[in-house]
């Protein structure tokens, strides 16, 4: 089941700086000292394991410049020369030059230990020279975020510096009348291959908006779908856990927008479980608020 997969996510990072969370709502936690920093071995084979459930299904390879909102969020250690592909773990979206959105699942571990993660954007190839790395100097969680329900999946992190690329405008509440049932979405991510590794470029997928009542009915996800959720997909075309905190974007009048981010789903492209994303439309003011 995805969902369990997505509250993975939170726990196996924080596992990498030696901490444990909490079953519920995230808690700030003291900072480790050196000796519970767990060794770079077995930070590695944590993310193996995160990694290996992160894909996008059915998709295909994105142009550089197609997606140039797309940001990467790696675990790091001072010194460390590990590629960037086997530190990437989750997805987000830059939407103004300093903050990025992204799921709260992604960054529940992280609050207390920015050090240990960055952001990285600018290329569609997590390798490539054009991928600048940026440091975090601050985490805004959802203060609703429920880590048993996945309910309220949004967080937003600030950046050192100014990211000069094109970011994306968050979806507006005069787009809410087109984003309807059969509305065609885009959804982006660096997932695995068949054999487990992340991809070193960036695909896409292109899947439709599923009506809330056909997602919540009770041969689909029977009632688990809040208004902070929406569902988008079909069997064969799917983002996957791995692809978490990464952009949902429609296009309006001509104007791609942000409209959500990858949170939970069970399976990955099964019939009857299509991929549950962050409805951004009902968090507007919380978004306005907070990246400044």
């Amino acid at each position: 089941m995805r969902r369990l997969r997505a509250l993975l996510a939170a726990s196996a990072f924080a596992s990498i700086i030696g901490w444990s969370l909490p079953a519920a709502q995230a808690q700030p936690a003291t900072r480790p000292g050196p000796a519970e920093i767990q060794t770079k071995q077995n930070v590695k084979e944590r993310a193996d394991r995160l990694r290996s459930r992160l894909r996008i299904i059915g998709g295909v390879p994105a142009a550089e410049g197609e997606i140039p909102w797309q940001a990467a969020l790696l675990w790091t250690f001072p010194g460390d020369t590990t590629p960037a592909t086997e530190r990437f773990f989750c997805g987000g979206s830059f939407i103004s030059r300093r903050w990025v959105l992204t799921a709260a699942h992604c960054v529940h571990g992280m609050i207390g230990a920015a050090q240990y993660h960055q952001v990285a954007g600018g290329s569609i190839d997590l390798l490539g020279g054009g991928m600048r790395f940026y440091r975090i100097t601050d985490i805004v969680i959802h203060p609703r975020y429920n880590s048993e329900t996945i309910d309220y999946d949004y967080a937003l992190i600030r950046i050192d510096a100014d990211f000069p690329g094109t970011f994306i405008e968050v979806v507006r509440s005069s787009d809410s009348s087109s984003v309807t049932p059969g509305t065609i979405s885009t959804v982006s991510g660096w997932g695995v291959d068949a054999s487990g590794n992340v991809q070193q470029r960036l695909r896409r997928v292109d899947v439709p908006i599923v009506a809330r009542t056909t997602c919540n009915s009770a041969n689909w996800y029977n009632g688990m779908i809040t208004d902070r959720m929406f569902c988008a997909g079909v069997k064969d075309k799917d983002s996957c856990q791995g692809d978490s905190g990464g952009p949902l974007t429609i296009v309006f009048a001509g104007v791609r927008r942000l409209v959500g981010e990858v949170s939970w789903g069970e399976g990955c492209a099964l019939e009857n479980r299509p991929g549950v994303y962050s409805r951004n439309l009902v968090v507007l003011d919380w978004i306005k608020a907070n990246a400044r």
